[in-house]
């Protein structure tokens, strides 16, 4: 499936988790304002606080549920959800609704309905290009600026080991004989492996 096609279908998800918290919301608004006696602009944030949550829950295990599962992780999408989501909702629904009921004298439920709807898609793309974005990974140019300094590395180790291999290091000179032949040859190793540890 096209990247295209994946986000159609997560945008269908979201609309579906939206209609039931849509439900949810207009319920409760309904209720807090008949039982409680709540005017609209107190009820209104609310409703919406208590849907946050019941679409962050939903969210995370069916439109993203593709997402890292851990503690930290899902922590930190909830912040964002409020931050972001929360906020969106909270701020539009609660203005939008003010000005639709109070300015315009829609009556309360078509005005939350109406507020919902506008502030769906902006949610949306909150929602997928930051609370659930997924990790970010290194592009072409990273990864062949990392193969060439690794070469670059390698090459330099190389070098290093053939210049102590082919000229004598300042000390104390080597014994004649074949004494002398083992101990230089001891010698030499012990230089190129300590310079083969040094670039390692």
């Amino acid at each position: 499936m096209s990247a295209l096609g994946r986000l159609c279908v997560r945008f269908g998800r979201f609309n579906l988790v939206g209609l039931m918290g849509a439900a949810l919301q207009l319920v409760l608004l309904d209720v807090l304002m008949e039982c409680f006696h709540l005017p609209a602009i107190a009820a209104a944030p609310i409703a919406v606080e208590t849907v946050i949550l019941h679409n962050f829950f939903w969210h995370e295990r069916f439109t993203w549920r593709d997402r890292p599962t851990g503690l930290r992780q899902k922590a930190i999408r909830l912040w964002r959800f409020h931050a972001s989501n929360g906020l969106i909702s909270l701020a539009g629904n609660t203005l939008l609704t003010y000005c639709l009921s109070h300015k315009l004298k829609v009556p309360p439920l078509a005005s939350a309905a109406t507020a919902i709807a506008l502030c769906a898609p902006i949610n949306f793309l909150v929602a997928d290009c930051w609370v659930y974005r997924e990790g970010t990974r290194p592009n072409g140019c990273d990864l062949q600026l990392n193969t060439m300094l690794r070469a670059a590395l390698a090459s330099q180790c190389d070098q290093e080991v053939k210049v102590n291999s082919a000229h004598i290091v300042p000390g104390e000179p080597p014994e004649n004989g074949k004494q002398g032949a083992e101990q230089s040859k001891m010698f030499y190793d012990h230089q190129n492996n300590q310079a083969r540890n040094d670039c390692g």
